[in-house]
């Protein structure tokens, strides 16, 4: 096997970083219906495993890294029925897919999968295949008799040879949100919006979770959902992370996959649409991941370097594989590409990623445009109802007082003080927090719509923030440059560009940096100061700006400022 593919992720050597998962393998070819009821024709299935992992190579060396199973739930769920309901994956013209209806029988039963994953041939690639399981419960200890039924009690265990599990994180998560809004046995969990209760409960989870990793062997591979608390949640599998390292832990939590699926309308290359009147869309998937996969894994990435990232989510060419991998991810899940193009693209991205990774060797990726949703919610009073749809959004957190929904119409304790909840209440939205998916939107009757922004300020600064907002105006969006400034300045010193041409210069590449694709004009500016002919940038740490200030005090010194503006309708940059 090629050497110039081999990776180690997780702790753990794979041929290739390319892992096919979930759909294109377990799709319904593999589904017959037996004795009254939906069942996998396991035979079929073991086939397309073997032929994905055997006959996908590239010029006869690397080729598919892993295989990730479709998810397992537990609690079990069976549907029995005579016809199949439409599991065809539909087309838009915009090249979107979705998939618009669910099979009886989506996954394995545990019984099923364990007595599939003992089959010889299936055994004899174990190394590869990557079982993912899930739980719809907010029970976390769910989870431990989800192992125990799989796996064996921890004196006997079982299926030893399928070391890398994957965690779909999603519906655990959600199930414990659902407790703020219905009445469920953990009540005592249901306070303020602001609880710190909720949070024990997934750290809580998150720890047994390793500690089931360590006890059977497995290495685990947390599915996250894009949520606003994505960070949070990545923070407590930092720390998670950082404790198996300090006391040299093989197994446990050891990455993140970003991002899984998320409830909300489409995105296009040309605009950020919502969902028509004529078309409800369930489930955003496709080209609409890209932006928040890439918000996501840089975001991720760039704060808690110690977590491995798998990317999913829109990965349709080597250029989307490329992006990936400059913003910190290390293994890439194929599913998108081969629904959309066939088996071949696998084919297609393994030879042009082999091609340019020998053309470019360990050359530096240069800086990935990469920006979330540019849209936010506004909120319109005059046309509210009061119908509290958007409140039922769980994977927002932009409606800080979505948790009252259970208690309209009643007095509750919130910190000590009684309130009375009325029946019906206006949203509350914290913009923050607001991820632009426009999800709350599809359920509201005209309150909720994105804001029409026309200007993108490309900042870092507060201070020249509140100087655009006070001098120019307030109907602009704040994005953050995508580029290591130091060393932009440090290239253009080198190359003897003089202060006012470099001010210039990196002002227009921060606003190259960033892709909005529904904005028209994207503004940045840059600022140096020359003194004794010595050119300074701006500041990285207190003891740099302390320096800084030493230097120029009571001296004469020329301050630069470039601007920058891109019309982002057109291409044209006005420096």
């Amino acid at each position: 096997m090629s050497q110039n593919l081999e990776i180690t992720f997780l702790g753990k050597k794979f041929d290739s970083p390319f892992f096919l998962s979930a759909s294109p393998v377990t799709s319904t070819t593999c589904i017959k219906f037996e004795n009254g009821e939906w069942k996998y024709d396991q035979d079929e299935l073991e086939r397309k495993i073997i032929f994905f992992l055997e006959k996908i190579k590239v010029e006869g060396e690397a080729g598919i890294g892993a295989i990730i199973l479709k998810s397992v739930y537990y609690p079990e769920e069976k549907e029995k029925s005579k016809e199949l309901p439409n599991t065809r994956v539909w087309m838009r013209d915009n090249k979107d897919f979705y998939h618009v209806g669910h099979t009886p029988r989506e996954m394995f039963t545990i019984s099923e999968l364990k007595k599939f994953l003992q089959r010889n041939k299936i055994k004899e690639h174990a190394s590869k295949i990557i079982i993912s399981l899930g739980v719809k419960h907010a029970d976390i200890y769910r989870w431990k008799e989800l192992f125990e039924k799989l796996f064996g009690r921890a004196q006997n265990v079982e299926l030893t040879e399928y070391d890398v599990i994957e965690i779909n994180a999603r519906h655990t998560l959600r199930e414990i949100n659902m407790i703020y809004l219905e009445d469920r046995d953990i009540d005592e969990y249901v306070i303020n919006p602001a609880s710190q209760s909720v949070w024990d409960i997934v750290y809580q989870w998150f720890n047994l979770l390793n500690r089931l990793g360590k006890d059977y062997n497995k290495r685990l591979l947390i599915k996250l959902p894009f949520r606003s608390d994505l960070l949070i949640l990545c923070g407590f599998i930092n720390r998670i992370i950082e404790e198996n390292k300090k006391y040299g832990e093989e197994y446990g939590i050891r990455g993140v996959t970003l991002i899984n699926t998320i409830k909300s309308p489409t995105l296009d290359d040309k605009n950020l649409l919502l969902c028509s009147e004529k078309i409800k869309i369930q489930q955003m998937s496709g080209y609409s991941l890209k932006a928040l996969r890439n918000w996501a894994i840089k975001t991720v990435k760039k704060k808690f370097p110690k977590i491995e990232i798998s990317a999913s989510g829109g990965i349709y060419d080597v250029n989307d594989v490329f992006e990936a991998e400059a913003l910190g991810a290390a293994t890439f899940q194929l599913c998108s590409a081969v629904i959309r193009h066939g088996i071949e693209s696998v084919e297609k991205i393994l030879k042009n990623y082999k091609k340019k990774k020998e053309v470019k060797n360990k050359e530096k990726i240069g800086h990935t445009k990469t920006q979330l949703a540019s849209r936010r919610i506004c909120w319109d009073k005059d046309k509210c109802t009061r119908c509290m749809e958007c409140l039922k959004t769980f994977y927002c957190d932009a409606f800080v007082n979505k948790y009252l929904i259970k208690y309209a119409g009643k007095k509750v304790r919130i910190n000590g003080k009684i309130y009375y909840i009325p029946q019906k209440f206006y949203p509350r939205i914290n913009p923050k927090y607001c991820t632009g998916c426009g999800l709350c939107i599809q359920v509201c009757s005209g309150a909720l719509h994105f804001c029409n922004y026309e200007i993108l300020l490309v900042t870092s600064s507060p201070r020249r923030k509140n100087l655009f907002r006070e001098k120019i105006t307030d109907k602009f969006l704040v994005q953050p440059p995508n580029i290591n400034e130091k060393e932009l300045l440090e290239d253009f010193k080198k190359q003897g560009n003089k202060p006012e041409e470099i001010v210039k210069k990196i002002a227009l590449e921060k606003a190259k940096s960033v892709r909005c694709p529904d904005i028209k004009w994207i503004i940045a500016a840059d600022t140096l100061i020359e003194i004794n002919n010595e050119i300074i940038g701006k500041p990285t740490n207190e003891v740099e700006a302390r320096e800084i200030l030493s230097k120029i005090n009571g001296k004469e010194h020329k301050i630069y400022t470039g601007v920058a503006m891109i019309n982002n309708h057109t291409n044209e940059a006005i420096v």
